[in-house]
């Protein structure tokens, strides 16, 4: 994995850092499991961008009210 490709991941991760995707906990240790496995040169230099790039995006839609619907989504996705 180079640089670019951790620092994106990182920059998704800080993009649904909020209550508003479903998967949000899931990202976020995938996340962190990548870029533990990175060489250290390589995870310093995204850790240190990463701090300092602030990802912000406009309004998304609150779908913590439709959360309760995911499960059934993939069920059904997989028939």
């Amino acid at each position: 994995m180079t640089t670019e490709e951790a620092l994106a991941l990182l920059l998704v991760g800080q993009a649904f850092s909020e209550e508003i995707f479903p998967y949000q906990e899931n990202l976020k240790t995938a996340i962190s499991k990548i870029i533990n496995s990175l060489p250290k040169s390589v995870k310093k230099i995204v850790n240190d961008i990463g701090t300092k790039i602030v990802y912000q995006h406009g309004a998304f839609v609150d779908s913590k009210d439709y959360k309760r619907f995911i499960p059934e989504i993939e069920k059904a996705s997989k028939n």
